[in-house]
């Protein structure tokens, strides 16, 4: 039903002569599939984060990694849109579903943290101070370079600094005090589950339209954020 009706309000863009098909139908039904699985474990694990925050709670809650969040799914969706503008497919409309209900489901965890009054602490501080630097050093690379941020590989450097400072601050903080008892299975297999379902379906975008800097700038941005929650996870396993 989601496809239909983005189809529908698209439907003079993907008539695009740009528009690339997959090859094959069996890469076409895996990247369908992907995609379900997306929406389920999307809204599975923010209704759960939700849910539970509902009945326990918000303490000992780090607003400031929960903003970053919402920062990087807000800065993937521009690029997935932008990606759809650019070369429209099958592919990066679902791709602009899937990071727009993150948008949502994720600002809805989010609201409720600022409703119940969730306290601003030093770690929420360190934290932003940590990813302000990081972006900081991407913005000084990049004017080197002679580019700035409307290039979508800075802004897919971007995204994932507001990603993966916070997992490795995490990560830090994991081998530091010897272990994260509130960091259960749960979590870390389903960070991997649902960062793995978007960089696979963005495999198949980017397959699509090599080229294409948005499409790029995704990967770039879940390949990093993958890379670090692999990190935070083998601390949390190792100690």
């Amino acid at each position: 039903m989601l496809l239909f009706i983005f189809d529908q309000v698209h439907q003079n863009s993907t008539k695009s002569p740009n528009r690339r098909r997959y090859v094959s139908t069996n890469q076409r039904r895996v990247a369908d599939l992907l995609f379900a699985a997306q929406i389920a474990l999307t809204i599975w694990f923010c209704s759960g984060q939700f849910w539970h925050m509902y009945q326990n709670g918000t303490q000992n809650i780090h607003m400031a990694m929960f903003l970053c969040v919402e920062i990087f799914v807000s800065v993937n969706l521009a690029l997935a849109i932008q990606a759809h503008w650019a070369k429209p497919s099958r592919v990066t409309r679902q791709a602009v579903i899937v990071y727009s209900t993150w948008v949502v489901l994720w600002g809805a965890v989010l609201a409720q943290t600022l409703y119940r009054g969730t306290p601003w602490d030093t770690a929420d501080a360190i934290t932003l101070g940590l990813v302000a630097t990081g972006a900081m050093v991407i913005l000084l690379i990049a004017r080197m370079y002679h580019t700035g941020i409307r290039s979508p590989l800075i802004r897919g450097y971007l995204s994932l600094a507001f990603k993966a400072v916070p997992q490795l601050s995490q990560a830090y903080k994991i081998v530091a005090m010897g272990g994260a008892p509130g960091l259960g299975w749960v979590m870390v297999l389903g960070g991997h589950a649902t960062i793995m379902t978007r960089f696979g379906q963005l495999f198949f975008s980017f397959r699509e339209s090599k080229s294409e800097r948005n499409r790029i700038g995704l990967l770039v941005s879940e390949a990093g954020n993958e890379l670090s929650w692999i990190i935070v996870t083998i601390c949390w396993l190792v100690y």
